[in-house]
Protein backbone atom coordinates (compact mmCIF):
# COMPACT_ATOMS: atom_id res chain seq x y z
CA UNK A 1 0.00 0.00 0.00
CA UNK A 2 1.22 3.45 -0.95
CA UNK A 3 0.97 5.32 2.35
CA UNK A 4 2.44 8.46 0.82
CA UNK A 5 -0.46 8.85 -1.65
CA UNK A 6 -2.98 8.09 1.09
CA UNK A 7 -1.57 10.85 3.31
CA UNK A 8 -1.63 13.31 0.45
CA UNK A 9 -5.30 12.53 -0.26
CA UNK A 10 -6.26 13.01 3.39
CA UNK A 11 -4.49 16.34 3.43
CA UNK A 12 -6.45 17.47 0.38
CA UNK A 13 -9.74 16.43 1.97
CA UNK A 14 -8.86 18.29 5.18
CA UNK A 15 -7.91 21.40 3.24
CA UNK A 16 -11.18 21.37 1.30
CA UNK A 17 -13.15 20.78 4.53
CA UNK A 18 -11.46 23.70 6.21
CA UNK A 19 -12.05 25.84 3.13
CA UNK A 20 -15.79 25.11 3.04
CA UNK A 21 -16.00 25.56 6.81
CA UNK A 22 -14.37 29.00 6.53
CA UNK A 23 -16.76 29.97 3.71
CA UNK A 24 -19.73 28.80 5.79
CA UNK A 25 -18.58 30.79 8.82
CA UNK A 26 -18.05 33.87 6.65
CA UNK A 27 -21.55 33.57 5.16
CA UNK A 28 -23.08 33.07 8.64
CA UNK A 29 -21.30 36.16 9.97
CA UNK A 30 -22.57 38.22 7.03
CA UNK A 31 -26.11 36.95 7.53
CA UNK A 32 -26.12 37.74 11.24
CA UNK A 33 -24.65 41.17 10.63
CA UNK A 34 -27.28 41.96 8.00
CA UNK A 35 -30.12 40.73 10.25
CA UNK A 36 -29.00 42.91 13.18
CA UNK A 37 -28.78 45.96 10.93
CA UNK A 38 -32.28 45.38 9.56
CA UNK A 39 -33.69 44.89 13.04
CA UNK A 40 -32.09 48.13 14.16
CA UNK A 41 -33.44 50.03 11.15
CA UNK A 42 -36.93 48.62 11.55
CA UNK A 43 -37.01 49.54 15.23
CA UNK A 44 -36.26 53.15 14.27
CA UNK A 45 -39.28 53.49 11.96
CA UNK A 46 -41.71 55.77 13.90
CA UNK A 47 -44.96 54.16 12.79
CA UNK A 48 -43.79 50.75 14.01
CA UNK A 49 -43.06 51.97 17.51
CA UNK A 50 -45.55 51.04 20.19
CA UNK A 51 -47.40 54.15 21.30
CA UNK A 52 -49.59 55.12 24.20
CA UNK A 53 -51.98 57.94 23.26
CA UNK A 54 -52.37 58.85 26.92
CA UNK A 55 -48.75 60.00 26.88
CA UNK A 56 -49.31 62.35 23.93
CA UNK A 57 -50.87 65.74 24.72
CA UNK A 58 -52.04 68.38 22.29
CA UNK A 59 -53.01 71.85 23.56
CA UNK A 60 -56.74 72.45 23.24
CA UNK A 61 -58.33 75.92 23.08
CA UNK A 62 -61.95 76.22 24.21
CA UNK A 63 -64.54 79.00 24.50
CA UNK A 64 -66.67 78.72 27.63
CA UNK A 65 -70.07 80.45 27.93
CA UNK A 66 -72.93 79.90 30.35
CA UNK A 67 -75.13 78.98 27.38
CA UNK A 68 -75.37 79.37 23.62
CA UNK A 69 -79.05 80.36 23.35
CA UNK A 70 -79.75 83.92 24.42
CA UNK A 71 -82.40 86.59 24.16
CA UNK A 72 -81.93 90.20 23.18
CA UNK A 73 -80.58 92.24 26.07
CA UNK A 74 -78.77 89.34 27.74
CA UNK A 75 -75.19 89.61 29.00
CA UNK A 76 -72.70 86.83 29.53
CA UNK A 77 -69.10 86.38 30.65
CA UNK A 78 -67.01 84.46 28.12
CA UNK A 79 -63.84 82.64 29.18
CA UNK A 80 -61.10 81.25 26.96
CA UNK A 81 -59.52 78.11 28.39
CA UNK A 82 -56.27 76.45 27.33
CA UNK A 83 -55.96 72.76 28.14
CA UNK A 84 -52.27 72.06 27.56
CA UNK A 85 -52.17 68.49 28.86
CA UNK A 86 -55.56 67.16 27.77
CA UNK A 87 -56.73 66.88 31.37
CA UNK A 88 -60.10 68.60 30.94
CA UNK A 89 -61.62 72.06 31.50
CA UNK A 90 -61.56 71.69 35.30
CA UNK A 91 -57.83 72.44 35.42
CA UNK A 92 -57.47 74.29 32.12
CA UNK A 93 -55.73 77.66 32.21
CA UNK A 94 -57.86 80.79 31.86
CA UNK A 95 -56.12 82.84 29.16
CA UNK A 96 -58.99 85.19 28.30
CA UNK A 97 -56.96 88.37 28.73
CA UNK A 98 -54.21 87.02 26.44
CA UNK A 99 -56.44 86.21 23.48
CA UNK A 100 -57.90 88.14 20.58
CA UNK A 101 -61.69 87.99 20.58
CA UNK A 102 -64.18 89.04 17.94
CA UNK A 103 -67.71 88.40 16.71
CA UNK A 104 -68.53 87.60 13.10
CA UNK A 105 -71.56 89.91 13.44
CA UNK A 106 -71.27 92.44 16.30
CA UNK A 107 -74.74 93.78 15.53
CA UNK A 108 -76.14 90.46 16.82
CA UNK A 109 -73.62 89.54 19.52
CA UNK A 110 -70.83 91.88 20.56
CA UNK A 111 -67.83 90.74 22.59
CA UNK A 112 -65.39 93.08 24.27
CA UNK A 113 -61.72 92.84 23.29
CA UNK A 114 -60.67 95.62 25.68
CA UNK A 115 -58.40 94.34 28.46
CA UNK A 116 -60.50 95.64 31.37
CA UNK A 117 -63.76 94.15 30.06
CA UNK A 118 -62.43 91.40 27.78
CA UNK A 119 -64.87 88.53 27.39
CA UNK A 120 -68.06 90.47 28.14
CA UNK A 121 -70.72 89.34 25.68
CA UNK A 122 -73.68 91.57 24.82
CA UNK A 123 -76.64 90.36 22.77
CA UNK A 124 -78.27 93.04 20.61
CA UNK A 125 -80.65 91.61 18.05
CA UNK A 126 -82.23 88.41 16.83
CA UNK A 127 -80.03 86.12 14.74
CA UNK A 128 -77.09 83.72 14.77
CA UNK A 129 -73.38 84.46 14.73
CA UNK A 130 -70.02 83.08 15.88
CA UNK A 131 -67.60 84.18 18.58
CA UNK A 132 -63.95 83.56 17.67
CA UNK A 133 -60.87 83.38 19.91
CA UNK A 134 -57.26 83.51 18.67
CA UNK A 135 -54.22 82.54 20.73
CA UNK A 136 -50.74 81.99 19.28
CA UNK A 137 -51.27 79.54 16.40
CA UNK A 138 -54.59 78.22 17.75
CA UNK A 139 -58.18 79.31 17.27
CA UNK A 140 -61.58 78.36 18.66
CA UNK A 141 -65.10 79.23 17.54
CA UNK A 142 -68.56 78.87 19.05
CA UNK A 143 -71.99 79.70 17.61
CA UNK A 144 -74.47 81.77 19.60
CA UNK A 145 -78.18 82.14 18.92
CA UNK A 146 -80.16 85.23 19.88
CA UNK A 147 -83.96 85.32 20.03
CA UNK A 148 -86.42 88.15 20.36
CA UNK A 149 -87.82 87.75 23.89
CA UNK A 150 -91.55 87.63 24.47
CA UNK A 151 -93.37 90.36 26.34
CA UNK A 152 -96.50 89.50 28.31
CA UNK A 153 -98.21 91.43 31.11
CA UNK A 154 -101.25 91.61 33.38
CA UNK A 155 -102.45 94.32 35.75
CA UNK A 156 -104.65 94.99 38.77
CA UNK A 157 -105.36 97.56 41.47
CA UNK A 158 -104.14 97.55 45.06
CA UNK A 159 -105.80 97.54 47.51
CA UNK A 160 -108.62 95.56 45.94
CA UNK A 161 -111.35 96.97 48.23
CA UNK A 162 -111.64 100.77 48.58
CA UNK A 163 -114.20 103.44 49.27
CA UNK A 164 -114.72 106.52 47.16
CA UNK A 165 -112.20 109.21 48.02
CA UNK A 166 -109.51 106.64 48.79
CA UNK A 167 -106.45 106.17 46.62
CA UNK A 168 -105.57 102.97 44.78
CA UNK A 169 -102.54 102.07 42.73
CA UNK A 170 -102.84 100.35 39.36
CA UNK A 171 -99.86 98.06 38.91
CA UNK A 172 -98.51 96.16 35.89
CA UNK A 173 -96.94 92.71 36.34
CA UNK A 174 -94.76 90.85 33.84
CA UNK A 175 -95.35 87.24 32.82
CA UNK A 176 -92.59 87.53 30.20
CA UNK A 177 -90.25 90.47 30.55
CA UNK A 178 -89.19 91.31 27.00
CA UNK A 179 -86.25 93.72 26.98
CA UNK A 180 -86.17 96.53 29.59
CA UNK A 181 -86.70 99.48 29.63
CA UNK A 182 -90.40 100.07 28.94
CA UNK A 183 -92.85 102.75 28.02
CA UNK A 184 -96.36 102.59 29.55
CA UNK A 185 -99.71 103.95 28.41
CA UNK A 186 -102.62 103.67 30.88
CA UNK A 187 -106.23 104.60 30.38
CA UNK A 188 -109.46 103.84 32.21
CA UNK A 189 -112.65 104.88 33.97
CA UNK A 190 -113.13 108.44 35.26
CA UNK A 191 -110.36 109.83 33.04
CA UNK A 192 -107.67 107.60 34.47
CA UNK A 193 -104.35 107.93 32.56
CA UNK A 194 -100.69 107.25 33.35
CA UNK A 195 -97.24 106.52 31.91
CA UNK A 196 -95.45 104.56 34.65
CA UNK A 197 -95.41 100.97 35.80
CA UNK A 198 -97.45 101.89 38.87
CA UNK A 199 -99.98 104.74 38.76
CA UNK A 200 -102.09 106.12 41.64
CA UNK A 201 -105.74 107.09 41.20
CA UNK A 202 -108.32 108.52 43.62
CA UNK A 203 -111.96 107.86 42.68
CA UNK A 204 -114.59 110.33 43.77
CA UNK A 205 -117.48 108.11 42.69
CA UNK A 206 -118.43 104.58 43.59
CA UNK A 207 -118.99 101.69 41.22
CA UNK A 208 -117.03 99.52 38.83
CA UNK A 209 -113.72 101.01 37.74
CA UNK A 210 -111.73 99.65 34.79
CA UNK A 211 -108.22 100.21 33.49
CA UNK A 212 -105.97 98.93 30.69
CA UNK A 213 -102.29 99.30 29.90
CA UNK A 214 -100.13 99.05 26.79
CA UNK A 215 -96.38 98.47 27.09
CA UNK A 216 -93.54 98.77 24.56
CA UNK A 217 -90.10 97.45 25.46
CA UNK A 218 -86.68 98.69 24.34
CA UNK A 219 -86.62 96.66 21.10
CA UNK A 220 -90.22 97.41 20.09
CA UNK A 221 -92.06 94.39 21.48
CA UNK A 222 -95.61 95.31 22.49
CA UNK A 223 -98.02 93.89 25.03
CA UNK A 224 -101.33 95.05 26.43
CA UNK A 225 -103.69 93.96 29.19
CA UNK A 226 -107.16 94.66 30.52
CA UNK A 227 -106.84 94.93 34.28
CA UNK A 228 -109.00 93.12 36.82
CA UNK A 229 -111.94 95.52 37.45
CA UNK A 230 -112.08 97.38 40.74
CA UNK A 231 -115.28 97.93 42.78
CA UNK A 232 -115.35 101.23 44.70
CA UNK A 233 -117.93 101.38 47.47
CA UNK A 234 -119.62 104.42 49.03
Amino acid sequence: MNYKNLGSRKNKILIWFLFFLAVGVFILVLFLSFSEKKEFEISEIPFLESSDSSLVSTPDLKIQTSQTNFVIGDFDEVKILLDRDGEGPEIAQDITTSTVLYSNDPSIAEISNIFETKGQLMLHKEGKTSIVALYEDMSAEIEVFVENPKLSVYCKAYPENVRKGETVEWIVFFSEKGVPNYSYTWKGTDGFVGDLGMVAMTYETSGRKEASVEIVDMVGNKASAECTPLEVSD
